[in-house]
Protein backbone atom coordinates (compact mmCIF):
# COMPACT_ATOMS: atom_id res chain seq x y z
CA UNK A 1 0.00 0.00 0.00
CA UNK A 2 2.86 2.16 0.78
CA UNK A 3 4.96 1.48 -2.12
CA UNK A 4 2.14 2.40 -4.53
CA UNK A 5 1.08 5.85 -2.47
CA UNK A 6 -2.33 4.21 -1.86
CA UNK A 7 -2.09 5.52 1.58
CA UNK A 8 -1.08 8.55 0.46
CA UNK A 9 -4.38 8.72 -1.71
CA UNK A 10 -6.42 7.75 1.58
CA UNK A 11 -5.63 9.58 4.06
CA UNK A 12 -7.12 12.71 0.99
CA UNK A 13 -9.76 11.32 1.69
CA UNK A 14 -10.05 9.25 -1.55
CA UNK A 15 -11.09 5.95 -0.28
CA UNK A 16 -13.01 4.39 -3.34
CA UNK A 17 -17.03 5.38 -2.67
CA UNK A 18 -19.27 4.81 -5.45
CA UNK A 19 -16.03 2.13 -7.39
CA UNK A 20 -17.14 -1.20 -8.19
CA UNK A 21 -14.28 -4.02 -7.84
CA UNK A 22 -14.65 -7.58 -9.64
CA UNK A 23 -12.00 -9.78 -8.17
CA UNK A 24 -11.52 -12.54 -10.30
CA UNK A 25 -9.39 -15.40 -8.63
CA UNK A 26 -9.80 -18.81 -6.50
CA UNK A 27 -12.68 -17.24 -4.56
CA UNK A 28 -13.31 -14.79 -1.03
CA UNK A 29 -13.53 -15.75 2.45
CA UNK A 30 -16.77 -14.15 3.63
CA UNK A 31 -15.98 -14.18 7.54
CA UNK A 32 -12.64 -12.32 6.71
CA UNK A 33 -12.67 -9.49 9.25
CA UNK A 34 -11.16 -6.82 6.58
CA UNK A 35 -13.50 -8.00 3.72
CA UNK A 36 -17.21 -7.06 2.64
CA UNK A 37 -18.76 -9.48 0.63
CA UNK A 38 -22.38 -10.60 -0.24
CA UNK A 39 -23.85 -13.62 -2.05
CA UNK A 40 -25.16 -11.43 -4.74
CA UNK A 41 -21.71 -10.09 -5.64
CA UNK A 42 -20.31 -13.55 -5.91
CA UNK A 43 -19.99 -15.48 -9.15
CA UNK A 44 -18.74 -19.09 -9.44
CA UNK A 45 -17.28 -20.14 -12.72
CA UNK A 46 -15.13 -23.18 -11.73
CA UNK A 47 -15.09 -26.21 -9.19
CA UNK A 48 -18.69 -24.93 -7.91
CA UNK A 49 -20.14 -27.98 -6.49
CA UNK A 50 -20.57 -27.71 -2.57
CA UNK A 51 -20.69 -24.36 -2.50
CA UNK A 52 -22.07 -23.09 -6.00
CA UNK A 53 -24.37 -20.50 -4.39
CA UNK A 54 -22.38 -18.73 -1.71
CA UNK A 55 -18.62 -17.08 -1.40
CA UNK A 56 -16.05 -19.50 -0.58
CA UNK A 57 -11.94 -19.51 -0.97
CA UNK A 58 -10.58 -22.97 -0.81
CA UNK A 59 -7.04 -21.58 -2.17
CA UNK A 60 -6.70 -18.50 -0.11
CA UNK A 61 -4.98 -16.42 -3.12
CA UNK A 62 -8.15 -14.94 -3.99
CA UNK A 63 -9.00 -14.07 -0.47
CA UNK A 64 -5.86 -11.91 -0.53
CA UNK A 65 -6.01 -10.23 -3.62
CA UNK A 66 -9.85 -9.13 -2.67
CA UNK A 67 -8.39 -7.88 0.79
CA UNK A 68 -5.71 -6.17 -0.98
CA UNK A 69 -8.00 -4.30 -3.84
CA UNK A 70 -10.91 -3.34 -0.95
CA UNK A 71 -9.74 -4.39 2.58
CA UNK A 72 -10.33 -2.06 5.45
CA UNK A 73 -14.14 -1.03 5.19
CA UNK A 74 -15.46 -3.97 6.79
CA UNK A 75 -13.84 -3.61 10.23
CA UNK A 76 -14.20 -0.96 12.50
CA UNK A 77 -10.61 -0.10 13.21
CA UNK A 78 -9.97 0.68 9.62
CA UNK A 79 -6.87 -1.96 10.17
CA UNK A 80 -4.98 -3.48 7.50
CA UNK A 81 -6.77 -1.43 4.72
CA UNK A 82 -6.90 -2.33 0.86
CA UNK A 83 -5.82 0.42 -1.65
CA UNK A 84 -9.89 1.17 -1.94
CA UNK A 85 -11.28 0.48 1.44
CA UNK A 86 -14.69 1.97 0.60
CA UNK A 87 -15.47 0.39 -2.79
CA UNK A 88 -17.77 -2.06 -3.38
CA UNK A 89 -16.24 -5.58 -3.57
CA UNK A 90 -17.28 -8.29 -6.79
CA UNK A 91 -15.58 -11.26 -6.39
CA UNK A 92 -15.39 -14.21 -9.51
CA UNK A 93 -14.36 -17.52 -8.82
CA UNK A 94 -12.37 -18.77 -11.68
CA UNK A 95 -9.67 -20.19 -10.22
CA UNK A 96 -9.68 -23.50 -8.63
CA UNK A 97 -8.33 -25.19 -5.24
CA UNK A 98 -4.88 -25.58 -6.70
CA UNK A 99 -4.35 -21.93 -8.05
CA UNK A 100 -5.08 -22.95 -11.56
CA UNK A 101 -7.96 -21.76 -13.37
CA UNK A 102 -8.90 -22.47 -16.99
CA UNK A 103 -9.62 -20.17 -20.50
CA UNK A 104 -13.23 -20.98 -19.79
CA UNK A 105 -13.59 -19.81 -16.25
CA UNK A 106 -11.44 -16.85 -16.76
CA UNK A 107 -13.47 -15.55 -19.97
CA UNK A 108 -16.60 -16.23 -18.15
CA UNK A 109 -15.42 -14.67 -15.22
CA UNK A 110 -14.17 -11.63 -16.72
CA UNK A 111 -17.61 -11.40 -18.85
CA UNK A 112 -20.01 -12.15 -15.28
CA UNK A 113 -17.66 -8.64 -14.20
CA UNK A 114 -18.94 -6.84 -17.10
CA UNK A 115 -22.63 -7.88 -16.39
CA UNK A 116 -21.97 -6.34 -12.75
CA UNK A 117 -21.21 -3.35 -14.24
CA UNK A 118 -17.84 -3.57 -12.73
CA UNK A 119 -15.65 -0.04 -12.75
CA UNK A 120 -12.23 -2.41 -11.77
CA UNK A 121 -11.68 -6.04 -12.94
CA UNK A 122 -8.56 -7.06 -11.04
CA UNK A 123 -6.65 -10.01 -12.61
CA UNK A 124 -4.41 -11.36 -10.57
CA UNK A 125 -3.53 -14.73 -12.46
CA UNK A 126 -1.92 -14.86 -15.89
CA UNK A 127 -0.88 -18.08 -18.32
CA UNK A 128 2.64 -17.39 -19.47
CA UNK A 129 3.39 -16.44 -22.50
CA UNK A 130 0.86 -14.61 -25.50
CA UNK A 131 -2.38 -16.56 -25.35
CA UNK A 132 -5.69 -15.09 -28.05
CA UNK A 133 -8.22 -16.62 -25.77
CA UNK A 134 -7.54 -14.07 -23.05
CA UNK A 135 -7.04 -10.76 -25.54
CA UNK A 136 -10.58 -10.48 -26.84
CA UNK A 137 -12.07 -10.59 -23.51
CA UNK A 138 -10.19 -7.92 -22.07
CA UNK A 139 -10.61 -5.67 -24.92
CA UNK A 140 -14.96 -6.46 -24.21
CA UNK A 141 -14.08 -5.64 -20.85
CA UNK A 142 -12.83 -1.85 -21.87
CA UNK A 143 -15.13 -1.47 -24.96
CA UNK A 144 -17.63 -1.76 -21.87
CA UNK A 145 -16.01 0.85 -19.77
CA UNK A 146 -14.22 -1.90 -17.01
CA UNK A 147 -10.61 -1.08 -16.56
CA UNK A 148 -8.64 -4.21 -16.33
CA UNK A 149 -5.89 -4.33 -14.10
CA UNK A 150 -4.17 -7.76 -14.38
CA UNK A 151 -0.70 -9.61 -13.26
CA UNK A 152 2.76 -9.54 -15.81
CA UNK A 153 3.78 -12.28 -13.73
CA UNK A 154 6.45 -12.72 -10.63
CA UNK A 155 9.20 -14.13 -12.19
CA UNK A 156 11.31 -11.18 -13.33
CA UNK A 157 12.51 -9.77 -16.22
CA UNK A 158 12.40 -11.11 -19.92
CA UNK A 159 9.26 -13.03 -18.74
CA UNK A 160 5.39 -11.73 -19.01
CA UNK A 161 1.42 -13.38 -18.78
CA UNK A 162 -1.12 -12.87 -20.61
CA UNK A 163 -3.73 -11.15 -20.11
CA UNK A 164 -1.38 -8.72 -18.14
CA UNK A 165 0.90 -8.64 -21.01
CA UNK A 166 -1.90 -7.36 -23.50
CA UNK A 167 -2.02 -3.66 -24.00
CA UNK A 168 -5.15 -3.23 -22.79
CA UNK A 169 -4.25 -3.68 -19.38
CA UNK A 170 -2.86 -2.02 -16.57
CA UNK A 171 0.11 -4.56 -16.09
CA UNK A 172 1.00 -5.07 -12.61
CA UNK A 173 3.78 -7.54 -11.33
CA UNK A 174 6.45 -8.55 -8.35
CA UNK A 175 8.72 -5.10 -7.76
CA UNK A 176 11.86 -7.15 -6.76
CA UNK A 177 11.69 -11.38 -6.44
CA UNK A 178 11.46 -13.19 -3.86
CA UNK A 179 13.93 -16.19 -3.43
CA UNK A 180 11.02 -18.42 -1.47
CA UNK A 181 8.44 -17.79 -4.12
CA UNK A 182 9.07 -20.51 -7.05
CA UNK A 183 10.16 -18.60 -9.89
CA UNK A 184 9.91 -20.17 -13.90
Amino acid sequence: IERIKADTVIERGNRGGGVKVAVIDSGVEPDHPDINISDNRWGCFINCSGNPNGPHDNFGHGTHTSAVATGGAANSENLHLGVAPNSTLYHAKGMNANGSGTFSSIIDSMQWAVQQDADVISVSLGAKGYHEELIEPVRNAEASGSIVVASIGNSGVGTSFTPGSTYDTISVGSMELDPDYPQG
